[in-house]
């Protein structure tokens, strides 16, 4: 609760920063969304790379062994 409050209060003061920095501010933000989405994608798909490679290893041997026998 106290975060969000922090939250509202921080974008109410956002809106009323005078218009010179305001140009600025909206591309920076999507640069950011874009750097926090990309960030988030990487990490997401290097833990599924991760948890496939695990599973591979565990497999791969019973794969083997059946094959083998």
């Amino acid at each position: 609760r106290h975060c969000v409050q922090n939250n509202n209060c921080w974008s109410n003061n956002e809106d009323t920063v005078p218009r010179k920095k305001k140009t600025r501010g909206p591309i920076m933000k999507t640069l950011w969304d874009v750097y926090n989405a990309l960030i988030y994608h990487a990490l997401r798909i290097g833990y599924s790379m991760i948890r496939n490679l695990y599973l591979i290893r565990c497999y791969v041997p019973n794969y083997v062994k059946i094959f083998r026998s």
